[in-house]
Order: C-alpha cells, then structure tokens, then sequence
C-alpha cells in the first residue's frame, strides 16, 4: 500500500459530499454498504477502492473503526488470495474486518468492502456469506456496462436526495411537537407521538396563556403526506396564535375551518380537541372537531366520562358549527385524548384495543401523565403486536393534582359504556 485517502464523509454521495460529481461506481459502493449494514447487522463496513497497489477509502458506514488497522488487514488478505471474490476472515475482534468483499475489477478501479464483526455474539452464517457472493457479483455486472452503472448511479443519487429533504421535513415537524411546557399551578401534562414514517398526521400542544389555565390542542390531518404536513404546520401556527388573543374557543376553531376549507386540497380534512382547563375554577373547556376518543377519568367518582364531539372535521364543510362544551374537572381527575391510531389498534382477529384499554392501562390517577401515556403506548404496541405502521399514535395526558386521589382503576363496564 502506497497511498491512503480518507475522505471527511459518513457516506460517499452527492448530498453527504463536497464532490460534485462522484464517480457511479463509488456512488453504487456506498448503496450497497448502506444496505448490508441492515442485512447482516453488523457493527461496520468500510467501502474502499483499489487502483493497482494504492488504496483509497470511499465510505466509512456505523460505528466508526480504526481504518488504519482495518487497510492493513484488507491488504494482508489480498496478497495471501488473489481468486476468491469473498473472503471469510473468521472471528475478528472489533476493530478489523471479518469478511472481505471484492466487487470486481471496473475500468482499472476495484471496490471492495471490509465488513466488521456482527453487532449480536457469533460469526457470520453461509447464508450471510452466499447473500454477499450473490450481491458482489451482481453489482460486478451492473458495473461492467458504463451506460447502465451511469443510469442506476443516478436513480440512487436522485432517491438519496429525496429522502434527504424527507427527513429533513420529519425533523421540522418534530419541532412543532412540545418538549418541556410551561408549569401550571395545580395541573400535572404530558404528550406523546409515535410516527408512522409518513409526512403529515399527527400533532399536539400546549399553551400557558395565563398563570391559571391550561391550553391543549390534539388533532390529525388526514391522508398523510405533504399536503397533510403543510396544513399540520399552519394550523398549530394559526392555533398559537389565535389562543392567545382570543378566549371563544368555538369561533377559534370555525376560523380553522373556513381556513381548512378554503385552502386545503378536497380530499384532505382534520380533526381537532381544542381544551382549556383551570384547576382554581375546576373547569374544562372543549371543543372537538372530529376527534372522537376523549375520556376523563373521575378519580372521586370512580367512573369515566366520554367527551362529546361537535360536529364535522376540519375542511369538510364551509358552514360547520362548532359547540362548545363545559364540564367538571375536580382534584383527581385525569384527561386522556389520543388520535385513532389508538383508538383503531386491533390485535390478530380484529380485537378492538379499546376493550382491554382499562385492563392494561390499571390506575391511572395515582400515576404521573409521563408515565401514565407511556402506558397508553406501550399497550397499544403490545395488543396489536407491532410498532406504529400505518397511523401515527399520538395521546395527552392531564391530570388535576390538586388534592389526593384514592387509588383508581379504569373498569371494563365503565369504561366500554364511555366509549361507545
């Protein structure tokens, strides 16, 4: 080995390098690193380019080796077998390669991978080893026709560049979602969200317009997508801002309305929970566009109460009516509104997560809302057996902590006859 280049960069590609035009072949290399890193969930791969003797580094994927010992390893391989494509290294410790990857010899240049020690105990399967010998050598071919490596090494850029700006739009939703809220005298909140993967869905806040109250806001736009994630934006900005300046939460919401209506595409709609509490009044204020599932669980009384909707979601229709509502929120209390990627879980056979909600949620008045939603979650991903797919799943918890609550269980009976 004469020479060494390591270039500053996770992934060698248009969006995550200062090279304007990468060669296809290197472009193609960190794909298929990117990609074995999942399949065989190893702790490292390393892509690296050999012209004649001289060795440059074209991409350094997961937990970052010592490139230098792992080069001297690839090279001291190289020269002991010079016929076969892929070379099992054996039991290797973290920091050097145990499989060797040859791709192929392209135009004088060739890539090869050094793939690090699984992440799990044990070495590396001949199943592992055959998917790898099949990859090589199909990337070898694809390699081999300029025309072709030139095509598919565009589609990849253009596909990284996409799910680049996707993840970037994910992150300035994430934003929007509150991290740490303001305290508020005699009341105890929290919110959480699971993400479906999908732009859009989900979201909820809270707002502190005063020292007495408490403003929470739970809804979904709805199909998700661009669209959906634009007018989730613009509706908690337009929310923010309304709430606080203005105290009529009924005409607060038939503003977002006609806003819905006027702007959003006609298949696109949102549901709503717009609440003010205050604990000092022992007041709850709603109103609720759409958004069906709203409990509150009476800590005194023992028993749950579902809060009613009014009227039609978002967007539907420019002439909605949006009722307010007013209820008793006393010390003990605990409010728990979550979205219909809650509501809607089932488990294999269609089995509604609802109907075991109370069993698996046990007392939740003595309870911090923290831990009280991580709950919810948590039941929910165990009752239907996988993560958040399909919906977002998203739900808020306020408790009133005024006084002291007797130990509470949420009751089938009680419960169900809420909730139909």
């Amino acid at each position: 080995m004469r020479s060494l280049e390591t270039l500053p960069v996770q992934l060698f590609s248009p969006i995550h390098s200062n090279h304007l035009n990468p060669r296809p072949e290197l472009i193609l290399l960190a794909r298929v690193a990117e990609d074995l890193m999942h399949w065989l969930d190893c702790n490292w791969i390393v892509g690296l380019v050999r012209f004649g003797r001289d060795l440059q580094v074209a991409c350094v994927m997961g937990e970052r080796p010592n490139v230098q010992a792992c080069i001297e390893c690839v090279c001291d391989a190289l020269r002991r077998s010079t016929s076969d494509r892929v070379l099992t290294l054996g039991e290797r410790t973290q920091a050097l390669p145990a499989i060797i990857a040859r791709i192929g010899n392209v135009a004088g240049m060739e890539p090869l991978l050094a793939i690090g020690p699984r992440r799990a105990k044990g070495s590396y399967t001949e199943r592992d080893m055959e998917m790898v010998r099949a990859l090589c050598a199909s990337v070898g071919v694809l390699l081999a026709n300029p025309r072709l490596s030139e095509a598919m090494s565009a589609e990849v850029a253009e596909t990284d560049r996409i799910r680049n700006e996707f993840e970037t739009a994910q992150e300035l939703q994430e934003r929007f979602l509150p991290t740490v809220g303001p305290h508020v005298s005699g009341l105890e909140y929290h919110g959480r969200s699971q993400r479906c993967g999908c732009l859009g869905g989900d979201f909820f806040g809270f707002l502190h317009p005063n020292e007495t109250e408490l403003l929470m806001t739970l809804g979904k736009v709805a199909p998700v997508g661009a669209p959906a994630a634009l007018l989730a934006a613009g509706l908690q900005a337009t929310l923010r801002s309304r709430l606080e300046n203005e105290r009529d939460l009924g005409r607060i919401v038939r503003e977002l309305n006609r806003m819905m209506w006027e702007v959003s595409p006609g298949d696109v709609f949102a549901s709503l929970l717009c609440a003010r509490i205050d604990p000092e009044q022992r007041r709850l204020e709603y109103v609720s566009a759409g958004q069906e599932t709203a409990i509150v669980v009476r800590g005194r009384a023992n028993r749950v109460d579902r809060l009613e909707s009014s009227n039609a979601v978002l967007g539907l229709s420019l002439g909605s009516v949006y009722a307010r509502h007013v209820v008793v929120f006393e010390p003990g209390d605990v409010l728990i509104a979550f979205t219909e990627g809650v509501a809607d879980a089932a488990a294999p056979g269609n089995r509604p997560f609802l109907g075991a909600f109370p069993r698996m949620l046990g007392d939740v008045v003595n309870t911090t809302a923290r831990d009280v939603a991580s709950r919810v979650l948590d039941a929910v991903e165990m009752f239907s057996g996988r993560a958040a797919e399909d919906n977002d799943r998203t739900v808020t918890i306020i408790r009133s902590i005024g006084e002291a609550a007797r130990g509470v269980r949420l009751e089938s009976k009680s419960f169900a006859a809420a909730a139909a």
